[in-house]
């Protein structure tokens, strides 16, 4: 008797090691959550227009949670096309398993853009002195964002976080010739920063330079 227990815990533990390691490789294929992916997209801008069709189920083994997975997709913005590298959807597990499907947060993360190809993108964007900025100043440049947005138990938007980094920007503010910037990007709703910015003004280089903003409601 107590060898058969003990094979048949053998078994149960290679079988969900097994399972763990096909569900954080592999992954199982479904297209339930689709529709969720392409409304909670299109929620965070009307003018989004995603069209993901299969995702697939993974397992995050570090820190042990479901998330949902799909690549080299695009995204419509206008007549605008933003390759996306991997839209990532975390789940609760209950989301999985019952009727009532909900996502705790979007990850999408872009490939690397050129500044000219952004430019397309972002004259779309409502008026700002950011967007004239951008037209009007700069010339090249590469850059890529990673976007999270977070959710809800209603599957409200709660909050967003974008990141990445811009390299080899050139363009012109004024009398200020900017060459070879680079640097690291954080934004949040309400603030965001600048890291490990290196940048070449009028000739004089500056090295490991760092700005923070806050956005106030006035």
């Amino acid at each position: 008797m107590k060898k058969i227990l003990l094979n048949i815990i053998i078994i149960f533990v290679l079988f969900a090691g097994l399972a763990v390691i096909f569900l954080s490789t592999k992954g199982i294929e479904t297209n339930k959550f689709s529709p969720i992916i392409n409304k909670k997209v299109s929620e965070f801008d009307k003018n989004l227009i995603s069209n993901v069709e299969n995702v697939k189920i993974k397992l995050d083994f570090k820190k042990f949670n479901f998330f949902l997975q799909t690549k080299n997709i695009d995204i419509k913005y206008f007549n605008s096309v933003i390759p996306l590298k991997e839209i990532r959807l975390y789940i609760p597990f209950d989301s999985i398993t019952g009727q009532n499907k909900r996502i705790e947060k979007i990850f999408l993360s872009s490939d690397e853009l050129n500044v000219k190809e952004f430019k397309k993108f972002i004259v779309n964007v409502k008026p700002s002195n950011f967007k004239s900025f951008i037209l009007n100043n700069i010339q090249n440049g590469k850059l890529k964002s990673n976007l999270s947005i977070l959710f809800t138990e209603n599957m409200k938007i709660k909050d967003y976080e974008i990141d990445g980094y811009v390299r080899n920007l050139e363009g012109k503010a004024g009398s200020f010739i900017i060459q070879n910037t680079n640097f690291i990007y954080f934004i949040k709703n309400d603030n965001g920063n600048l890291n490990d910015v290196t940048t070449n003004i009028n000739g004089i280089p500056i090295n490991s330079g760092q700005i923070e903003f806050k956005k106030k409601n006035e």
